[in-house]
Parts: structure tokens; C-alpha cells; sequence
């Protein structure tokens, strides 16, 4: 089966993490270009394209009280179609940022009993 093309399907949305902790980041800038390119090239509405960026936007350290901006990024995972996660090397390893919200997504779940990343059937999604 062929994989439509973006602009035969007018309702996807997708969401774009920044996984970088410094705000102006790298990894910010090239989210931006991102959804800027998808928008332009792709002739999608700018409501469908968002960017998570964890510097500007930064999570408390798991686990806390206080899950900061997390209720606003999960939002946009669960309105997203497909999921582009920009995660930046630090000494060979991820960034504590993109970990910190690897482990906010894995612990979130929703009245259903799903999680935010199998909501969006963002993981491993296979055409139908």
C-alpha cells in the first residue's frame, strides 16, 4: 500500500519536539525550520503543525508534584497524527530533557487506560 503523500491527507497533524534543555537551542531552531518547511512545502495550516520545545518550556524533573507545561504537550501528542522527535547528543548520550519527557509520556495515561504515545499511534504505526 502507497503512503499518501501530506497533502492528500488535510487532517494530519503533527508535532515536533525540540529535545534540547537551553532555551534557543540548536535543536529549537531546527524544529522551527521544520514546521515552517511542512507548512510551506506541504500547504498545511499552521494549526497543524506544533513544536514542543523543552527549553523554552522546560518539565520539572521526574517525578514532581508540579508536572509543569506537560498538560499542554500532552494536548498536542493527542491531537498528533505523527510524532517527529529531534533529541540532541550530549557525550554520546540523550539529553536529560528528552529523557525527562520520554518518562512524563510513558507514565501519563488517560481515563481509557492508554497511553499518550499509543493514542496518537505515533510508535510503530503501521498503514492500514
Amino acid at each position: 500500500m502507497a503512503v499518501p503523500s501530506l497533502r492528500e491527507d488535510p487532517m494530519l497533524n503533527i508535532a515536533i519536539v525540540a529535545g534540547s534543555s537551553r532555551s534557543n537551542s540548536q535543536t529549537s531552531k531546527v524544529a522551527r525550520f521544520m514546521r515552517q518547511s511542512l507548512i510551506n512545502q506541504h500547504q498545511l495550516d499552521a494549526d497543524q503543525v506544533s513544536v514542543i520545545d523543552l527549553g523554552s518550556y522546560p518539565l520539572p524533573l521526574w517525578p514532581a508534584e508540579d508536572v509543569g507545561p506537560w498538560g499542554m504537550f500532552e494536548k498536542q501528542l493527542a491531537k498528533a497524527d505523527a510524532v517527529i522527535i529531534l533529541a540532541p547528543e550530549w557525550h554520546g548520550m540523550a539529553c536529560p530533557a528528552i529523557k525527562n519527557f520520554f518518562l512524563y509520556a510513558q507514565r501519563c495515561e488517560h481515563q481509557d487506560g492508554t497511553d499518550t504515545f499509543n493514542a496518537t499511534n505515533s510508535v510503530c504505526r503501521q498503514p492500514n
